[in-house]
């Protein structure tokens, strides 16, 4: 009857201790219909240590072709994810750095992620792509790379900011999911790195950053647009050496430059993450960014102090100390995003038009109508979607406000001096390349003239 799936099943009940032996039997008897059949008794049992251990040539060969067949019909699933294993046997390296890569952004913890990504590198280092697709992939990779770089950095910080503000550093426990303590950490840390302004204006909003909190301390990788409301939601982030006094003096700075520059870096992330992502959702999160760096400044007190005819110099010195001066200076100077691809006007930030995205699509959803011990989301309330739709509203209350003290005029002020600066700068440094170039080129002339007298004298 040709019942392959029996005759397997009866190998590992009846002949379990000279099960290599009739396997390799039936194998040469049924050639690779009965080695499928094997490969999926192995597969739905999950004994992936007995499926990638192939004896021979004729089983690698069939194992690869099984995988890349349940891998393109699951790129996602179990298979495709310690597929690359065999890859690597067979010295296939750029199909072992594809299902590396996937993997490494499919899976859900920030170190396998990591783990993932940088085995992928290898794994096209190893392959010896063209030089056009390997520069391609790696930019990806370091991308991807780097989410997972800002993610730890940003629960090293947390940790640091908690650790900081208890009597005890031994009440601080790390990734233990069900502890009180943990738990309690994780609030201490939502609330430690917010005012109570905006808690009390933005509750509902807060509870989604207190959420997001808990995945990062628990070391789950967010998507590029939680990673941008981690970033860019709470209002009380000081960069301070004292905080970070535990850690070493690299991830303090790291720390610390993330904190500086966490709006200019979300800008970034969104920006290279941009090929994979909706033109809404990246729409949507860059609007979010730039509504909540205006809103980062007092427009109002800067409105007052600045108030009738004051020197250009006075106005140019107010404006300089602005956040929006820092991340307009980090966009276009140090990150050199392109403008106008990634700033807005202060007028084109409400949350109003994306309500329906922002609310109904992208979170109330993820308040499961169970909580998820999981996920960490609290139960959908009839609420909810209320309580968010007028916690973005009092953003837009907030930016109108500003938009009324002047933020027009003040964002295309601090915008043109930055651009004169950066283009000031860029110009000195061509400047200089040039005199390097200059006086390289003189060199190189004194010493042909140099060579050319010693040959003379040498004749």
């Amino acid at each position: 009857y040709h019942d392959l799936a029996s005759l397997v099943t009866l190998v590992f009940t009846t002949e379990r201790s000279n099960a290599a032996i009739y396997l390799r039997k039936y194998v040469e008897r049924f050639g690779r219909d009965f080695a499928d059949t094997l490969f999926a008794y192995y597969e739905k049992r999950q004994a992936w240590a007995s499926l990638l251990n192939a004896q021979d040539s004729s089983f690698d060969v069939w194992l690869k072709e099984y995988v890349e067949k349940r891998t393109e019909r699951d790129p996602h699933g179990l298979v495709a994810q310690i597929g690359w294993i065999h890859d690597v046997k067979m010295n296939d390296f750029s199909a072992a750095a594809t299902k590396l890569a996937r993997a490494g952004r499919d899976s859900a913890e920030v170190d396998q992620a990591r783990t993932m990504l940088s085995l992928s590198k290898l794994a096209f280092v190893a392959a010896e792509c063209q030089d056009g697709a390997r520069n391609e992939v790696h930019a990806r990779l370091e991308d991807a790379l780097e989410m997972c770089e800002v993610q730890e950095n940003l629960s090293q910080y947390l940790m640091a900011i908690v650790r900081s503000n208890r009597s005890h550093a031994a009440e601080i426990s790390w990734r233990r999911r069900d502890d009180v303590s943990d738990k309690k950490a994780v609030l201490d840390a939502a609330m430690l790195t917010t005012t109570p302004e905006i808690r009390h204006e933005r509750p509902a909003l807060y509870i989604v950053y207190n959420e997001l909190v808990r995945c990062i301390w628990n070391g789950r990788m967010l998507s590029v647009e939680d990673l941008v409301d981690a970033l860019t939601f709470p209002d009380n982030m000081p960069a301070t050496d004292s905080a970070l006094a535990s850690c070493s003096s690299d991830d303090a700075e790291q720390c610390n430059a993330l904190i500086r520059e966490r709006y200019s870096l979300a800008i970034d992330i969104l920006s290279r993450a941009s090929i994979s992502l909706s033109e809404q959702t990246r729409e949507a999160a860059l609007k979010t960014i730039w509504r909540r760096v205006f809103l980062k400044d007092d427009w109002s007190g800067i409105r007052k102090r600045l108030g009738g005819n004051v020197p250009d110099s006075e106005l140019r010195a107010e404006l300089a100390r602005t956040h929006l001066h820092t991340v307009l200076e980090s966009c276009l100077a140090t990150r050199e995003l392109s403008h106008p691809d990634w700033y807005l006007l202060p007028a084109d930030v409400f949350a109003a038009a994306d309500l329906d995205y922002l609310v109904s699509a992208r979170l109330a959803p993820r308040f499961a109508s169970e909580p998820d011990a999981g996920s960490g989301w609290q139960p959908l309330t009839s609420t909810t979607v209320p309580a968010l739709n007028k916690d973005y509203g009092e953003e837009d209350s907030r930016l109108r406000a500003a938009i009324k003290c002047g933020l027009d005029s003040y964002y295309a002020e601090v915008l043109r001096t930055v651009t004169d600066q950066v283009n000031q700068c860029r110009l000195s440094a061509d400047a200089d390349a040039s005199d390097m170039d200059a006086a390289s080129s003189a060199s190189t002339e004194a010493l042909d003239v140099e060579d050319e007298d010693v040959r003379m004298e040498s004749d």
